[in-house]
């Protein structure tokens, strides 16, 4: 097993409670970075596909409030692993092309 650590800049130190969500689209538009068709194969609503990947976070001090997950710093680490070797550096390219982009 491999594994990748991403760190995320923020402009503030919070995130919303759902900032899974966010790190979904994240791999989904990586995917969709590197190739359509990559994307394809892992992520065609056609079919059931499982995935060789995992992912966690640390986000540091975090303390939740409400909706809102406030932040030690502006930043939070995302572990990212995969058992494919080819499908992670796959990733890897995605990741490079989706470099210093803002995401929502």
């Amino acid at each position: 097993m491999y594994q990748y650590k991403l760190t995320f800049k923020l402009e503030k130190k919070c995130l919303p409670r759902t900032y899974d969500k966010i790190l979904v689209s994240f791999l989904k538009a990586s995917a969709q970075a590197y190739a359509a068709e990559f994307y394809n194969g892992l992520y065609d609503k056609s079919k059931s596909i499982i995935k060789n990947y995992t992912f966690s976070c640390y986000l540091p001090g975090a303390k939740f409030l409400g909706e809102q997950i406030v932040l030690d710093r502006n930043e939070y680490t995302l572990f990212f692993s995969d058992a494919d070797p080819i499908e992670l550096l796959q990733f890897f390219n995605g990741f490079q092309k989706m470099k210093y982009k803002n995401i929502r």
